[in-house]
C-alpha cells in the first residue's frame, strides 16, 4: 500500500493506491481519502497505466 498526495483545483487529497489480488480495477472518494486498487497479476507498466487512468478520473468526478 501507498500513500500519496493527490492536488485538484487548489485542495489536497490524500490518495491511497492498493496493489491486491483481484480481477479488476477500482477507484472509490471517500470522505477522508481516494481509495485506488490495482491488480498485482499486472505488469509494472499496466499497473501505471492503470494508476495515471483512475487518477485522471477521480480528477474528473471531483472538478464536477
Amino acid at each position: 500500500m501507498k500513500t500519496e498526495e493527490l492536488e485538484i483545483g487548489g485542495r489536497k487529497y490524500r490518495l491511497r493506491i492498493s496493489i491486491e489480488p483481484r480481477e479488476s480495477s477500482k477507484a472509490s472518494i471517500g470522505a477522508k481519502q481516494i481509495n485506488i486498487r490495482i491488480p498485482a497479476a499486472l505488469s509494472r507498466e499496466e499497473q501505471f497505466r492503470e494508476k495515471m487512468r483512475l487518477k485522471k478520473w477521480v480528477a474528473e468526478k471531483l472538478k464536477e
